[in-house]
């Protein structure tokens, strides 16, 4: 016998040390990978899944974590819920829920007929798993997981991106055959394949299951097994039997009397209620359980049978036949009790096309008691049963509703399906809506490129597309040509329009803001109503969309919020997913940033945007402008590199404009303006890029290039000139920015404002109602040509202003630089530490500097509290104090050298 032993052995499994660290990892918070709390387990029958399982199981509760586990089985993917209610069962924590997820959840558990809303429940059952972990997180365990019913799939999909993205204190292991991966779930998670024993370890197990026996007989078993477990143990027990565990149960099945194989395949064709089976097949008794029990195939407890392991179903499959099969499952259609359970026995038991089953597939589908993911596998076997040139819309149909709830992966599988059915030359107006729905779906999985090609073929096929059509293909482009600032999808997009009626009504907004903007969209936009009806909330996402593009965020905000709310609600589909973005680009330019959070933050645990790549990479896209813009900038790289665990933010061209500008304002406020023109002008001059977003960033653009030499400042000139000779109807917004770039280039100081300019003033204004951080930018270099010029009071007057600029929106680092440049530049003329201040502020101080409080000081100077603290607010910084005792000694230094 070989007494070599491995370093490490998983307790009570030969071998498997490895693996056990790892898994055991998720209980420790030590785990590898980049999906750190949650693991998939893959491998061929029988390789030791369920045992890794089950030793897991217990070493979590012996740690003390609450575990909620439940196994995927026959006949439960025709019982909606029926996994969750495993997991779910007896659990506290759903009475604890707020009304709606409760009373979500609870309809679900119960098999209430009633419409439950899925995203409610989706936020409903991630809260419910939340709360009973307690000081440790819980353990979510769920073996075959890919043969659990669909709705509950869903369901796990949701709560396992919370887990992935580190916002739900839970680790959850799943295990299933590795030629049957959930995409979906493999995406998220880690995979890790559960390797066969080595020879070594294969004769340690054999050692501890057959004992003796002859060396040439180890041998024979040993080759046999393969390394598989459940083989070598099954071998060593049956004796000389085929080789291969599907073929030892089939041997082991077909050796059963009649009745217990026949009860078998009653079980394994999706029913595990004895009962139920007995009311199907009165000849089915109770000693047939008995004779499948003894053979050691499967365990009968309360009622129920479940199969010692799923090779065993498996095998009673393929000894009762397909025919015999179908036989079993019309049967159990007639005696049944639940709805769904029923339609899906006599759907497997049909062959060939049957109109009749498929209508009425279709029509339980589309009933609003359905859930949606079971409508979804209601919709997938109804295209197994129409006929063969009708299926490819009714796959279409389904991939579309699989979209609409985020389940974005089932959605491109349905698609393919569909593709597939249709052939290399469909209809053109199904081949258009194959490609729509085919774009939108590349683009929220970060494959913008993708996504704008297959919109370019479908808007090219020519003028015989129906207007809804071509309408969806034009408006479905909006997104990508967005992302890409590509211009032969803009060309493509262009096009489109021109191609469709004037009365496709405000649908396409968002395209013609994007490639044909003037002022009659502009008014179309202002014109749009404030979204009640549902409709509405959908129209107003994408109108909204092309007001922050046209640069009128306040109607953008308008027309967002009530969807941006379903969002944040979780009663938002995934229709839905742009308006945070789209609201989150209007408060960041209006320097509303807390704002932008609370609006940004939500989605990236938004059960919709699970599996929306490219929503979730703008959102940290996003995060971390504002996180430039307050001056951190290692939180922002680290936001990015959170985002890059699945899609690069710099690969979205929008994204990486908005992210090297604010990087770049960083570096400015820092000092650091040969970094920052590197940045501006791989924004502004990216190749074969050409975004409205690039006009922004000139005057910055310019202001780098001039303090990094003059070969900069010439590039600079050349590219505002490159970017200003496209020409095309600017807002008012960027044309002032690219005014103002030019006025920087001829040695001017422009107007700081976007929004007004003020002729005959001392100085610019910088503009409260406007776009804060751009403006307060523009105004430091403004402040600091006046200087130059030798006008001291406008330079400092508009560095006040753009401190006040800064402090309002809480600029953390442009503070920091104005209050340095203010101390640097106080007039020459006085030489006491008083000189910085203009005659009225000198007077506020030595007041608040006797003492006086700010209303005894407005008293005196016919001045409100307000404007008093205003002053002293920006006295503090003129003369680098903080605080009135400060400035007591300050004044007191002062007086006592005159």
């Amino acid at each position: 016998m070989n007494d070599h032993r491995d370093p490490v052995d998983a307790p009570g499994l030969v071998g498997r040390g490895a693996l056990w660290a790892e898994l055991t990892g998720l209980l420790t918070g030590s785990p590898t990978g980049d999906a750190a709390a949650a693991v998939l387990l893959a491998g061929p029958a029988g390789i030791g899944k369920t045992a890794l399982v089950e030793r897991f199981v217990g070493a979590a509760e012996a740690a003390g974590h609450v575990v909620a586990r439940t196994r995927g089985r026959a006949g439960m993917a025709a019982s909606p819920f029926a996994a969750l209610r495993e997991l779910l069962d007896g659990s506290e924590a759903v009475a604890a829920l707020p009304e709606r997820q409760r009373d979500a959840v609870e309809a679900a558990l119960g098999g209430a007929v009633e419409p439950t809303d899925l995203l409610t429940l989706r936020l409903g059952v991630a809260a419910a798993f939340e709360a009973p972990g307690g000081d440790r997180p819980l353990v979510l365990v769920v073996d075959d997981v890919d043969r659990i019913d669909a709705p509950s799939f869903d369901l796990l999909l949701t709560v396992t991106a919370t887990i992935v993205w580190n916002q739900l204190p839970v680790v959850a292991l799943f295990a299933c055959r590795d030629n049957r991966l959930p995409a979906e779930l493999a995406d998220l998670v880690r995979v890790v394949t559960v390797p066969a024993l080595t020879e070594q370890q294969a004769e340690r197990l054999l050692d501890t299951v057959a004992g003796g026996g002859g060396r040439a007989d180890r041998l024979r078993l040993l080759e046999r097994a393969a390394g598989n477990p459940l083989a070598l143990i099954e071998l060593s027990r049956r004796g000389d039997a085929p080789a291969g565990p599907v073929r030892l149960f089939v041997t082991a099945i077909e050796a059963l009397p009649d009745g217990a194989r026949r009860a078998l395949a009653y079980a394994a064709a999706g029913e595990s209620r004895i009962s139920v089976i007995a009311a199907a097949d009165p000849g089915i008794t109770a000693r047939q359980w008995q004779d499948a029990a003894e053979a050691g195939l499967i365990e009968v407890l309360d009622g129920w049978v479940r199969f010692r392991h799923p090779l065993v179903e498996y095998a009673a499959l393929l000894v009762a036949g397909d025919a015999t099969e179908r036989d079993l499952h019309r049967r159990l259609a007639d005696v049944v009790p639940e709805r769904y359970q029923a339609l899906w026995h006599r759907a497997s038991a049909a062959e060939g096309d049957d109109p009749a089953l498929a209508a009425e597939l279709t029509a339980t589908a589309d009933d609003p008691a359905a859930d949606p993911p079971t409508a979804l596998r209601l919709l997938e076997l109804a295209a197994e049963r129409v006929p063969v040139d009708e299926r490819a819309r009714v796959l279409l149909t389904a991939s579309g509703r699989a979209a609409a709830i985020g389940r974005v992966t089932w959605a491109a599988r349905l698609l393919e399906n569909a593709r597939t059915v249709a052939g290399p030359d469909p209809e053109p107006n199904l081949r258009a809506d194959l490609l729509a729905l085919s774009s939108w779906l590349e683009t929220v999985r970060g494959r913008p490129v993708a996504g704008g090609e297959l919109l370019r073929q479908a808007i090219g096929a020519g003028g015989d597309l129906r207007v809804p059509v071509l309408a969806l293909v034009v408006v479905t482009a909006g997104f990508p040509s967005f992302l890409l600032g590509s211009p032969e999808l803009d060309h493509s997009v262009l096009d489109g329009l021109g191609r469709l009626p004037e009365a496709t009504g405000g649908i396409t907004l968002m395209p013609q803001a994007l490639v044909a903007p003037g002022p009659e969209v502009v008014e179309a936009v202002r014109a749009t109503p404030d979204p009640v009806t549902a409709d509405d909330v959908v129209r107003g996402v994408s109108v909204g969309g092309a007001a922050m593009l046209l640069d009128r965020p306040e109607d953008s905000l308008r027309l967002v919020r009530p969807g941006v709310q379903a969002v944040l609600e979780g009663t938002a589909g995934a229709v839905f997913l742009t308006a945070p973005g789209v609201a989150g680009w209007a408060l960041i330019d209006r320097g509303r940033w807390a704002e932008a959070e609370q609006m940004i933050v939500p989605l990236l645990s938004s059960p919709a945007a699970a599996e929306a790549t490219a929503i979730r990479t703008g959102a940290y896209a996003q995060l971390a402008v504002i996180a430039y813009a307050r001056g951190r900038t290692a939180a922002a790289e680290d936001l990015l590199a959170q985002a890059g665990r699945q899609l690069d933010a710099y690969d979205i061209p929008a994204f990486a404009i908005r992210l090297r500008w604010a990087r770049a304002g960083a570096a400015m406020a820092a000092g650091e303006y040969d970094w920052a023109y590197r940045l501006l002008r791989s924004a502004a001059a990216a190749e074969g890029v050409v975004h409205g977003w690039q006009v922004l960033v000139l005057p910055d653009l310019v202001s780098a290039a001039m303090r990094a030499g003059a070969d900069a400042t010439k590039d600079a000139a050349r590219i505002v000139e490159q970017v200003g000779a496209r020409g095309g109807w600017l807002t008012e917004r960027r044309a002032a920015r690219l005014a103002a770039a030019r006025a920087l280039l001829a040695d001017e100081a422009p107007p700081v404002s976007n929004a007004r300019a003020l002729p005959g003033d001392e100085a610019p204004a910088v503009s409260s109602g406007g776009w804060p951080l751009e403006e307060g930018m523009l105004a430091v270099e403004v402040a600091d040509r006046l200087r130059r010029a030798h006008q001291p009071g406008p330079a400092r007057t508009t560095l006040l202003d753009a401190l006040d600029a800064f402090d309002r929106i809480r600029a953390g680092a442009w503070i920091a630089r104005a209050e340095a440049d203010l101390r640097r530049r106080a007039p020459a003329g006085r030489t006491d530490v008083l000189a910085a201040l203009t005659a009225q502020q000198e007077q506020i101080a030595r007041l608040a500097a006797q003492g006086l409080t700010n209303k005894q000081i407005g008293e005196r100077l016919f001045l409100s509290p307000r404007t008093i603290a205003s002053h002293l607010y920006k006295i503090f910084p003129l003369l680098g104090l903080t605080n009135r005792a400060q400035l007591s000694d300050l004044v007191a230094t002062a007086d006592a050298r005159e």
